[in-house]
């Protein structure tokens, strides 16, 4: 068990950061991949 170890221990299930208006947002996590997301299409012609 790690605590505050971030360079040992990268569980990527606990989110880190960000606080109400902050403006820091949110490290690691489903909340951090959500929020930096971006839906793009790509056509290839075959």
């Amino acid at each position: 068990v790690w605590v505050n170890r971030y360079s040992r221990s990268r569980d990527h299930i606990l989110p880190t950061g960000g606080y109400k208006r902050s403006g820091i947002g949110k490290d690691l996590g489903r909340e951090a991949y959500h929020a930096n997301r971006r839906t793009k299409s790509v056509l290839i012609s075959l």
